[in-house]
């Protein structure tokens, strides 16, 4: 290495240790923040049930005790015609909507009162069924649902709906709707109600020992509770005994409040056979052991299946057998939306094997402001752009541009494809805001969708921000070079004080996106548009809370949703996580968790409140979130909003979740944690286990690869680096890859797209081809595979690396 070479090594060394520095916690005082220490307040308001509607409840109670029953279903029909936008605790942290929560309790109606109800309701709902069914349109179907679930043609709607969804490529909404048809037990029951059902007069000995065998005392919780044997964890795998345990508990009333049809007479075999043929479908790892099971369980069944009757396990079985020759599905390319997915989860192919950059595109630095992990106070790493074919977009506040994946030149004649040259970038209107902008984008069916102007959703009374500086969300039309499609702004522009909390996510016909309203306690919404006009189709409340910036500081956020099947997932960072149906906007359920308890100061908060954008990861059945209010990596069952696990506090600045991969939750930030989902959230690996000695640190959002982690950060001897682990056992197996000293590159957000790595650091894209295979030369070779903390590898040359033919750096933006 010459001299010249040398002193520039240096040089990015050192910046890199001064970056160190401000690296790994919260931002230093800013003027207008005060000093003192207060406690966040637990409090969190959702749109409840008034105490009228509560004492309507209670009277329904007290109706079915008196054998009432008439009166009894009056009433809950009266509360969920006047009461269906508001929501109705369970258990004091899951709360239901008014209306399954109505229906839940008309399904837990002993058979007589179950027999008087369909009476009543049976002859307009065999109207609505066959509508349903003879047009194959599912508004009909829907409708009965929604309002005559427990109606004696509800299970028929419910598979139909299944099969409906089916055809249309749907398989979880699908498997949603058939899972509704199978009583299950509770997975655990206090001990006091589990002896309230030992002990009830009209059990049998028999019914008692099917209880003994299913049910088991919890250890962890001094006996108090018993939990399910050998359950599936999505239900899956029920069986006739426990059908018979689940009708127990419905009988006595004691059931999970989960809404499930009561006692349907459809063939069970024909809608478990359905629920495997979706796993075959989605080339599931559980399919085979599954197919193996029912043929075990329901080897002589027999029932309509694939438009015929025929024996269902061999039906299966082929079927089985066939998708191992099935084309496989092409691998995704693009980079549709944050974390690659709008479920939040995308594990990549490609083995990340780099040579230098092949074009670097130079992007605007945010102003300072909020806190910071993972990134530098100075420098945050607040752009994640999406891929689409061959072209890279990526969105500031007032722009967006577009560049051609192989060259870095701009797509379209000029970068810029869409610019407000009505609204400037500094929204600091008086003293600074509390939080760091975001910058997001979400691509769907030739459609970009993005938020534009204000990243402020939060407003203080003495904020001096003007209507024009409101967001608003835009849709480019990609076919024609990104043309304005729509502007909210010029269709149904914002009320005052309200905000886009977010960038929308699509399933083609609509975008789904967060929103807020500024007050003392500031409210977070859901709403709906039409993914063609713009126009609004529905937006429901979810809750409210206070903020750290307690009503007296402007305040930018950017919570994104999760979109799985029909539903959708808002994890609100204000004390509840969410799911709501995409249909309507119907509150699925919410599940209110305690928020961070302990004293707070706002220019030196605990970490966790760094997860600013972190929105909650579906991984089959399950719904993984990091609230930014809480210490905490939590668990939900998708479905039923039930609380299965959490961790213990990792409050040591986890800001990204990564993903779910060989068993384990990912979770990274200023270090890495592999969270066990087999052990209920136990704490597996981590890496470095010493930060603060060794100085190793994370900087960026990383990703899943090839059974890998790539996880960027910053090393205070080499510089700026790509570290590598194994997804199941989190030990590093292969050498870093070296950005600061080997690639001249800086580290950042990563993106793994079609041939390509961007990495995108606070102030530039890098755009890394990635090597074939076959094609190693200059790769990073694999460390060994025993070794549990490979060394650093020299680099190989003090020359700098050709860069790819054909590949011309892009001019650096101003």
């Amino acid at each position: 290495m010459g001299p010249e070479r040398r002193s520039h090594g240096w040089l990015a060394l050192l910046v890199t240790l001064g970056w160190l520095a401000g690296l790994c916690g919260p931002a230093l005082a800013q003027p207008g923040f005060g000093q003192s220490q207060f406690e966040l307040s637990g409090n969190v308001h959702l749109p409840e049930i008034d105490s009228a509607t509560r004492q309507h409840l209670n009277r329904v109670e007290a109706l079915i005790n008196n054998r009432q029953w008439d009166e009894a279903v009056d009433t809950l029909q009266q509360v969920m015609e006047n009461q269906a936008d508001h929501v109705v605790s369970v258990d004091g942290r899951l709360y239901l909507s008014v209306r399954d929560f109505c229906q839940w309790k008309i399904s837990q109606l002993p058979e007589e009162a179950l027999a008087a109800y369909r009476g009543r309701v049976d002859p307009l709902a065999k109207v609505w069924l066959e509508q349903g069914q003879s047009s194959r349109d599912p508004a009909p179907l829907v409708q009965l649902l929604d309002t005559m679930f427990c109606s004696s043609y509800g299970d028929s709607a419910l598979l139909a709906l299944g099969d409906l969804a089916l055809e249309r490529g749907e398989t979880g909404v699908a498997a949603d709707y058939w899972r509704r048809l199978i009583e299950s037990p509770p997975h655990k029951v206090s001990r006091e109600n589990f002896n309230k059902l030992l002990e009830a007069a009209d059990v049998n000995d028999a019914q008692r020992e099917l209880l003994n065998t299913h049910y088991q005392a919890d250890p962890a919780r001094d006996g108090k509770w018993l939990n399910l044997k050998a359950v599936v964890g999505d239900r899956r795998g029920i069986d006739t005994d426990l059908i018979a345990v689940a009708r127990l508990f419905r009988e006595h009333r004691l059931s999970d409040p989960w809404l499930v049809y009561p006692g349907t007479d459809l063939p069970l075999a024909e809608v478990l056979a359905r629920l495997v043929l979706v796993e075959i479908l989605e080339r599931s790892d559980q399919a085979p052991q599954l197919v193996e099971w029912f043929a075990r369980e329901h080897g002589n069944a027999e029932g309509r299946f694939a438009g015929r009757v025929q024996p269902l396990a061999a039906a299966l079985e082929t079927l089985l057998k066939q998708s191992t020759d099935w084309p496989r599905a092409r691998p995704q390319t693009d980079w549709p939306t944050f974390a690659g997915a709008p479920s939040r989860l995308f594990i990549a192919e490609p083995t990340l094997q780099l040579r230098k950059w092949a074009w670097k595109i130079a992007l605007p630095k945010p102003t300072e402001n909020g806190m910071h992990v993972s990134e530098s106070r100075y420098d945050q790493s607040s752009y994640f752009p999406v891929v689409v074919g061959r072209t890279v977009f990526v969105a500031t506040a007032t722009q967006i541009d577009a560049y051609n994946l192989d060259t870095g030149a701009p797509a379209w004649g000029t970068a810029a494809i869409f610019e407000d040259r009505d609204t400037t970038q500094n929204f600091n209107m008086g003293r600074p805001p509390l939080g760091v902008a975001r910058y997001t984008l979400t691509a769907h069916d030739g459609k970009l969708f993005a938020r534009m102007g204000s990243p402020v959703t939060s407003s203080s009374p003495q904020s001096q921000r003007s209507q024009s500086h409101q967001s608003y969300l835009i849709c480019l039309d990609l076919e024609r070079e990104g043309t304005l499609l729509w502007d909210t702004r010029l269709i149904e522009p914002l009320e005052e004080r309200w905000s886009y909390d977010g960038v929308p996510v699509s399933d083609g016909r609509n975008v789904y996106v967060a929103m807020r309203r500024s007050e003392v306690h500031p409210k977070a919404f859901v709403a709906c548009l039409d993914a063609q006009t713009g126009r609004q189709r529905w937006r429901r409340e979810v809750c409210s809370a206070e903020t750290l910036a307690q009503g007296t500081n402007d305040e930018i956020t950017h919570n994104l949703l999760t979109l799985q099947g029909g539903a959708l997932y808002f994890s609100t960072n204000l004390g509840a996580i969410a799911s709501l149906a995409t249909g309507d906007g119907r509150v699925r359920w919410i599940y209110r968790y305690p928020r961070y308890q302990g004293k707070i100061q706002i220019t030196n908060p605990p970490v966790n409140f760094c997860r600013d954008l972190t929105p909650c990861v579906y991984d089959r059945g399950t719904i993984y979130a990091a609230p930014a209010d809480s210490s905490h990596v939590m668990a939900l069952n998708a479905t039923t909003g039930e609380f299965l696990w959490q961790t213990f506090d990792i409050n040591d600045a986890q800001v990204h979740l990564l993903g779910v991969a060989q068993g384990n939750v990912i979770a990274t930030g200023r270090n890495m944690r592999w969270i066990e989902i087999a052990t209920n959230g136990k704490i597996g690996p981590f890496w470095p286990d010493m930060p603060r000695v060794n100085g190793r640190a994370g900087y960026g959002r990383g990703l899943l690869s090839d059974g890998r982690v790539y996880w960027p950060g910053i090393d205070p001897i080499q510089g700026q680096r790509i570290y590598v682990f194994d997804q199941a056992s989190g030990r590093q197996v292969a050498q870093p890859i070296e950005l600061t000293i080997v690639r001249e590159a800086a580290a950042g957000n990563l993106i793994v797209a079609s041939d390509h790595l961007l990495v995108v650091s606070p102030d530039s894209i890098y755009a890394f081809p990635l090597l074939g295979v076959g094609d190693v030369a200059g790769a990073d070779k694999p460390a060994d595979e025993e070794s549990s903390n490979a060394p650093a590898k020299p680099p190989q040359s003090d020359a700098p690396q050709p860069e790819p033919k054909g590949a011309t750096p892009a001019t650096p933006r101003p």
